[in-house]
């Protein structure tokens, strides 16, 4: 077994971090569980700052495995880390944030609109990843709506925000991301999104809220 592969066993990949984490945090934090040989956050190149998500290695397996047992369900900045452990060629190429994409809310829906309605309504602006998500609610339904780009979205939210829909005035921004007070669209998402494209990721492990 090569030196590398070595590595990758006493490594974990860290998902899911809030922009204000940084390696002096993960490292104090780390090191509380067992000694730590290094940490690190990848960074964007246009933006200077992770990319949410890292990684740390420690200095034996047995170490690594103790601390992927005992921090599952661990929050920083009220957002739960995704801890797992490395595989394959993972080291250059992690998995992205689930809640990274397209994401479109749709309130103020009639209580008789259903996925199958929302489909047919949204289809025309572009392909979904999966199919909408409609959810009911006491007085109204709301959707999500999944788009495989930014440029439909976007095109559906400036044509249909504020048209009717059996009756009902209907309301369209992008979603609040999952456990967090932003919005899925803004400048950082787009790009470590379409980045993820450009490398050929498979779309479906982009799973979204």
């Amino acid at each position: 077994m090569d030196a590398k592969q070595n590595d990758k066993e006493v490594s974990l990949y860290l998902g899911n971090l809030d922009p204000k984490v940084d390696e002096t945090l993960l490292y104090e934090l780390f090191v509380q569980f067992a000694p730590v040989k290094s940490i690190r956050l990848p960074k964007d190149k246009v933006l200077r700052r992770h990319q949410g998500y890292g990684f740390v290695e420690f200095f034996n397996v047995k170490d690594c495995e103790y601390v992927l047992n005992i921090c599952s369900g661990l929050s920083l900045y009220d957002k739960v880390l995704r801890v797992k452990k490395l595989i394959g060629g993972q080291t250059e190429t992690p998995e992205l944030d689930e809640d990274i994409g397209p994401v479109v809310y749709v309130g103020n829906l009639d209580k008789l609109v259903d996925s199958g309605s929302i489909s047919a309504t949204f289809a025309n602006f572009g392909t979904f990843r999966k199919p909408p998500q409609v959810v009911p609610g006491e007085k109204s339904n709301h959707a999500f709506i999944y788009y495989t780009d930014f440029e439909s979205s976007d095109e559906a939210i400036k044509e249909m925000n504020g048209k009717i829909i059996m009756n009902r005035p209907i309301k369209m921004d992008y979603a609040y991301k999952k456990d967090s007070k932003e919005k899925h669209g803004d400048r950082t998402e787009r790009l470590l999104y379409e980045k993820a494209r450009e490398n050929n990721f498979e779309l479906e492990q982009l799973k979204k809220r």
